[in-house]
């Protein structure tokens, strides 16, 4: 953006009165005017005092009015913050990023041997640059915006600030996270994951994601590159004291491309429309790889149990629903554990329906509903059925299956075109294996009969048709001897 863009917008946001940002910067009314209207540049020799006072007045007057939200309109990736001292050195670092690029664009940067490169100090300055450098390049785009993270850049990024990507401008945001397999310093952990999950449940409205695994042996190298513009190189050296290095040299830029699509070759997430095609093209594979399952894991109201019948009525082509027809035969006839949030349950009780992926909700009538939960009581009858555990454990709505390969993870839409798979590599989900197992082993009540028939005699919904269950579902319990 430039420098008189960004102080114009500003002055807006603010209430600033120009004749009062003069006088406080010790310039003529005239002398700003042309700074605003972009017709001439401040000179370096005063840049720096004119960036500190009027960063400071625009956060004062921004601070002291609760206008922080308003500045949305100018960064969209920026979160609000948490106090005025930090709002001036956001406004100060924007203020001299717009300035560079004007700079740049003008032909007048002059400043050291690799004019186009800069050195960032601490994860503020990191931090707020990506915040700014993002936001201008989302406001000015025309195209599609891909941007390139590997895995720990992106968790401290969003860790930050898990806002939604904007839906300004022409083209559409791409966001790609790079996963190292042979990474020995880094695993995913349990907190990790769910700050992932929950950051594309916010912001798929408005930015596609994708997975991708290198066995490149990346080892500390991390990144964030915006295609045709810039890489930001971090070391992390000091955790806490990170230095970032922001390249954008044009070279540089080709070549780093060039890397990166040698990087960025092997996917592990798939859209709907990736999905649909790999069934297509080898459900064979995909039902023996279900068949090696090692426990399934349900934060959500999904079709598990869902049998060929339920989906008659589905608008589904015949052989997807044959195809997850028998792949939930498969997994529920698996003797592994299988944890279903009850908050799912009593969802499925309430709405009388389920979600089956790749095709939808699937509405159920009272006999159905009926029939559907009394499927429970079987599997607790069938010692090579999954053994189910219930929680109350909260967690962004998924269902999550371990596989040899790794940990398969489904996250659906509530408009029903946006769901995402993604396979996670098993080199790096150690941790996320073990929380699993902690979870079922600790934090779970495993389903047994007098529960079942308990909160089944106590749904309301359903009071009516206890006569469809079978009888030692609404059977007086008889207690063991």
């Amino acid at each position: 953006m430039q420098f008189g863009t960004l102080l114009r917008e500003l002055i807006g946001v603010s209430g600033v009165n120009q004749a009062d940002l003069a006088s406080a910067l010790s310039f003529s009314t005239s002398e700003l005017s042309k700074y605003v209207g972009g017709s001439r540049l401040p000179s370096a020799r005063n840049i720096r005092g004119l960036m500190g006072r009027s960063a400071l007045l625009f956060s004062e007057k921004i601070w002291a009015q609760g206008l922080t939200a308003q500045l949305r309109s100018i960064f969209p990736l920026m979160h609000l913050p948490k106090s005025r001292a930090e709002l001036t050195v956001f406004l100060r670092h924007a203020l001299s990023l717009s300035y560079r690029e004007s700079k740049i664009a003008s032909q007048e940067w002059t400043e050291g041997l690799n004019t186009l490169n800069m050195v960032l100090s601490g994860w503020e300055e990191i931090y707020h640059h990506l915040l700014i450098s993002l936001s201008f390049a989302i406001r000015a785009r025309e195209d599609d915006l891909h941007i390139y993270f590997t895995l720990g850049f992106f968790l401290a990024f969003i860790r930050n600030s898990p806002l939604p990507f904007p839906t300004a401008g022409a083209g559409k945001v791409h966001v790609h996270v790079l996963l190292d397999e042979k990474s020995k310093q880094y695993q995913l952990n349990w907190e990790d994951l769910r700050l992932w999950l929950s950051h594309m449940e916010t912001a798929r409205k408005t930015v596609s994601f994708d997975a991708w695994t290198t066995q490149a042996d990346l080892g500390t190298q991390s990144f964030c590159f915006l295609e045709g513009a810039f890489v930001v190189l971090l070391n992390g050296l000091v955790p806490s004291s990170p230095i970032g290095v922001r390249m954008e040299d044009t070279r540089f830029l080709m070549e780093f491309g060039l890397l990166n699509r040698h990087l960025i070759n092997t996917p592990l997430s798939h859209n709907r429309d990736e999905a649909l095609s790999m069934i297509q093209q080898d459900a064979d594979s995909l039902l023996e790889m279900l068949s090696l399952c090692q426990g399934i894991y349900s934060f959500g109201n999904f079709g598990f149990l869902a049998k060929p019948h339920h989906l008659d009525s589905a608008q589904a082509p015949g052989e997807l629903k044959a195809f997850l027809a028998q792949a939930a035969g498969i997994l529920m006839r698996r003797p592994v554990p299988m944890l279903i949030s009850i908050a799912a349950v009593d969802h499925f009780s309430s709405q009388s329906g389920t979600l089956m992926p790749l095709i939808g909700w699937l509405t159920f009538e009272k006999a159905d509903q009926v029939n559907y939960m009394a499927s429970f009581e079987q599997l607790m009858d069938n010692p090579a059925a999954v053994r189910i555990h219930l929680s109350q454990h909260e967690f962004p709505e998924c269902f999550m299956l371990a596989l040899e390969e790794g940990l398969l993870i489904y996250q659906p839409d509530e408009a029903g075109g946006a769901e995402q798979f993604m396979l996670l590599p098993r080199a790096l989900c150690g941790q996320l294996f073990d929380a699993l197992n902690h979870m079922v082993k600790n934090e779970t009540l495993p389903l047994e009969r007098r529960l079942w028939s308990s909160y089944i005699k106590a749904l309301p919904s359903l009071s009516g048709s206890l006569g469809s269950y079978p009888a030692s579902l609404w059977a007086p319990p008889v207690d063991s001897v």
